[in-house]
């Protein structure tokens, strides 16, 4: 035989030793799912820093061997950020979000202090007053009242952060 022939057939023999070599590495290499939840549903899901879809999702791409971060945003509420790791076996991992609603601060004053505060019929104090938990999203009528005074009635929206 030639010392061509020969030094053609190493050639292939190694070559086959590495696809074969390889091929045990690449059949255990397992596909992860991952499912994105919310609460509240509809949330906008990014992995890394890329947008993926909303909630509830599932993805079946993502590497295994990386430390990822999900991000969930729905407008109302506050972002909510997490890392994960798919699931070691390559089986089936849930992420999920509570996400908390944005709230907004209000002070109210009156002159003379003192009014009663009243809002949707309930008693929420006297002025000078912080309001520290109404729902950012919704409108609220407050009801200033003073014996002596006229009663003074007001809306508040909250634009933004």
């Amino acid at each position: 035989m030639s010392s061509r022939f020969l030094s053609a057939a190493r050639v292939l023999c190694a070559a086959a030793l590495a696809v074969l070599s390889a091929a045990p590495a690449a059949a255990q290499r397992r596909i992860a799912v991952v499912e994105f939840t919310s609460t509240p549903s509809g949330a906008t899901v990014a992995v890394d820093g890329e947008v993926r879809g909303t909630t509830p999702l599932k993805l079946y791409d993502l590497d295994p061997a990386a430390l990822h971060r999900a991000t969930w945003t729905k407008e109302g509420f506050h972002r909510s950020d997490t890392f994960f790791r798919t699931a070691p076996d390559g089986g089936a991992k849930t992420v999920h979000a509570g996400l908390e609603r944005v709230k907004g601060l209000a002070l109210v004053l009156s002159n003379p202090p003192g009014a009663s505060i009243t809002k949707d019929g309930y008693s929420l104090g006297e002025t000078p007053r912080l309001l520290t938990e109404l729902d950012a999203d919704d409108p609220h009528t407050l009801l200033l009242r003073k014996p002596g005074f006229l009663d003074a009635k007001t809306e508040l929206r909250f634009d933004g952060r």
